[in-house]
């Protein structure tokens, strides 16, 4: 039997008794003593309903995100942009914060503030035409993030979790970040 649990959390691998997890970064490092095997990346896109942005207009530099109302996931409190000069760290002005990325993304949609989502998430049915990438910002946009199968040891392994870390290494190595384009 296969027993999955989707929670926006990191949990103790040991003290819950998980065998593995999909976790990913935001910045934040990977435990140590565990191992964390990297599927695929995922880009990452400052995001906003067309709403949000006629009200308040889009940035059209990092640095300009800092005066938008911003949604965040988490304890994330700064971005970090790819610049021509190296990286740049950039404060948010989190108005609203939750500990999952689907409140976060349906507060986006509702046109409270900008915020950042995966890639994935312009694909969703419930999202589709109510959230876009502002276009200025997200191309490159912040530092792209990885999600990693994280789990305890290779020794011992059950056959179906070591069947399910060689699918899911198969499927991210197949997965290409898709291409979103921009608000207008």
């Amino acid at each position: 039997m296969v027993d999955i649990s989707f929670e926006d959390r990191k949990v103790d691998l040991v003290e819950e008794g998980y065998d593995l997890t999909m976790r990913v970064t935001f910045g934040d490092s990977l435990p140590a003593g565990l191992i964390a095997r990297p599927v695929r990346q995922m880009g990452v896109f400052i995001c906003a309903s067309r709403e949000y942005l006629r009200r308040h207009g889009a940035p059209n530099c990092p640095q300009e995100v800092a005066g938008h109302d911003f949604v965040g996931v988490g304890g994330l409190d700064s971005l970090t942009f790819a610049g021509p000069e190296g990286k740049i760290e950039v404060p948010l002005r989190v108005v609203l914060r939750y500990r999952a990325l689907a409140g976060a993304a349906n507060a986006i949609a509702a046109g409270i503030g900008l915020g950042t989502l995966p890639d994935e998430f312009f694909f969703r049915s419930n999202l589709q035409g109510r959230v876009s990438p502002a276009p200025r910002v997200s191309d490159p946009g912040p530092t792209p993030y990885t999600l990693y199968l994280v789990y305890v040891s290779r020794k011992h392994l059950p056959l179906k979790i070591r069947a399910f870390i060689d699918f899911i290494l198969e499927w991210g190595a197949k997965m290409p970040i898709p291409k979103v384009t921009g608000a207008r």
